[in-house]
C-alpha cells in the first residue's frame, strides 16, 4: 500500500517518494548527488550523498537553459569573455531575471536567485559577498517545486555549493524514506 502524506502545499494526499539524483543529471552541477524525498514534484526532505565535483564551470548558462533561453545559454557557453557587452544585452532584453520569483533561495546574507543570476551572467557586478557559511540545502530546498530548487542549486558557484553541502544535515535514511523499506534498490547509487 502506497504511503502518503498531507501535501505542504494544498494539504493533498500524494504518494511520497525517495530516490538519489545525480551525479550526472544534466541540471544539476557536475557530481553533485542529492537523496530528496519528493512528494509529486515539491520536495519534502534532502540529504547530500556525494558534493558536487571541484571545477571552474560557470552556471550562469545552466540558468539561461533551465529559464528556456537554450540559444542564449549555448551563445554563453561558447564567449570567450563574460564581460562580452552584446551578450550581457540579449541577456537582459531576454526577460529571464523577471521569469525567476522575487526572493527565491535567499540565503543568509540577502542574496537569492536573481541577485545570484545576474553575477554568474554578468549582468551586473559584484557588490557583496556571498555568505554561506550557516546556509545548508534543507534551509534552500525543502518545500519547493523541482524547477525551482534546480534554479537555486545553479545559482550558487562551486565553491559556495560546495560549502552548503557541506552545512547540510543528514537525516536518518529511515527518517528520510518514510519508514518505508528501499533497501533492495539502494545499492545501486553506492
Amino acid at each position: 500500500m502506497a504511503m502518503t502524506a498531507a501535501d505542504l502545499r494544498d494539504g493533498l494526499e500524494l504518494d511520497a517518494y525517495t530516490a538519489d539524483f545525480g551525479p550526472f543529471l544534466p541540471m544539476l552541477p557536475p557530481g553533485l548527488v542529492l537523496t530528496l524525498t519528493l512528494q509529486g514534484d515539491m520536495i519534502q526532505n534532502v540529504a547530500v550523498a556525494h558534493p558536487p565535483f571541484e571545477t571552474q564551470e560557470q552556471r550562469g548558462w545552466v540558468l539561461l537553459n533551465l529559464l528556456g533561453l537554450p540559444a542564449l545559454a549555448e551563445r554563453m557557453l561558447r564567449a570567450t569573455n563574460i564581460g562580452n557587452a552584446t551578450l550581457k544585452r540579449l541577456i537582459r532584453l531576454s526577460g529571464a531575471r523577471a521569469a525567476i520569483p522575487e526572493g527565491l533561495g535567499r540565503t543568509h546574507d540577502g542574496s537569492d536567485v536573481r541577485t545570484r543570476f545576474d553575477l554568474l551572467t554578468g549582468t551586473s557586478e559584484p557588490i557583496f559577498t556571498l555568505h554561506v557559511q550557516q546556509t545548508g540545502l534543507d534551509d534552500l530546498l525543502i518545500g519547493l517545486e523541482w524547477h525551482e530548487a534546480m534554479l537555486v542549486l545553479n545559482s550558487f558557484d562551486n565553491a559556495s555549493l560546495r560549502a552548503i553541502c557541506a552545512n547540510t544535515s543528514n537525516p536518518e535514511p529511515d527518517a528520510m524514506a518514510g519508514g518505508m523499506d528501499h533497501g533492495v534498490h539502494a545499492g545501486h547509487m553506492s
